[in-house]
């Protein structure tokens, strides 16, 4: 019987060239309160009468650069 086989995406739904087998993979649960350091804010745009920055994360490379809506960012 053929083994269903899954891809999958990085954080910027890119997609990841490997091949997993179902068996192979885990679940794992994000909590929706974990918090993210920018690092660096590398642009600014509206879009839809939103303002969004392109923010570099810390710890994280330019890769993973990713635009932000200014109402989701929060003041420390």
């Amino acid at each position: 019987m053929p083994q269903t086989v899954s891809e999958l995406s990085g954080l910027q739904v890119r997609l990841i060239e490997v091949q997993y087998y179902n068996y192979e993979l885990v679940k794992v649960i994000v909590s929706p309160r974990s918090e993210l350091q920018i690092d660096k804010i590398v642009f600014t745009r509206y879009t839809n009468c939103m303002k969004q920055h392109l923010a570099m994360w810390r710890g994280y490379n330019e890769t993973l650069n990713s635009w932000v809506n200014v109402s989701d960012i929060k003041q420390v």
